[in-house]
């Protein structure tokens, strides 16, 4: 899957995706209230999408969104501009394998549901290492691959379908590591 491909993917579910943030609620929530984030903190929100992430920042952080699709952009500026999230935001239409950002610029970088999406999960996550500080912290959200025989198969047997829905199911946390 190219990145093009996934941001035209991504473009297409902008305008409903967020008819999924029940999936995916919890667990944000749950990584996100674990951070024990310090005033001032810089945070890049990678593959912000709709802005499922944006309201469990708090107030006294700056946090920058990036996505590579216009429409989930949009969708997460409307919930900055309806005053649904606290933390001062900037987003930014970006590529998570080219972050347009220096290094260890920011204290706290955020994957939620996007390394699976993306065409280098390696290069994602090196990328989100290279602009977080040193000691900074990463919080990585995502379903992998299951170790268990037959989930694992279950699993492989649906990536392809799920690779043209725009996301590989076939990931695995170790591999990934």
């Amino acid at each position: 899957m190219s990145v093009l491909t996934s941001s035209r993917i991504y473009d297409f579910y902008g305008g409903f995706y967020d008819i999924f943030e029940v999936f995916f609620q919890r667990r944000i929530s749950r990584a996100l209230n674990r951070v024990p984030f310090q005033q001032g903190d810089r945070v890049l929100d990678i593959g912000v999408g709709t802005g499922f992430s944006l309201r469990h920042y708090p107030a006294y952080v700056h946090v920058t969104g990036i996505d590579n699709s216009i429409r989930m952009l949009a969708a997460a500026d409307r919930k900055v501009r309806d005053g649904i999230v606290q933390a001062p935001t900037r987003l930014i239409k970006a590529d998570a394998l080219d972050l347009p950002f220096p290094n260890g610029k920011f204290d706290v970088a955020v994957l939620s549901h996007v390394i699976a999406t993306v065409a280098d999960p390696v290069a994602c996550l090196t990328e989100a290492l290279r602009v977080t500080r040193d000691h900074g912290i990463l919080v990585l959200v995502n379903h992998f691959r299951s170790t268990t025989r037959f989930l694992h198969r279950l699993e492989t047997w649906c990536d392809p379908l799920c690779r043209k829905l725009g996301w590989r199911n076939d990931l695995g946390l170790v591999d990934l590591l």
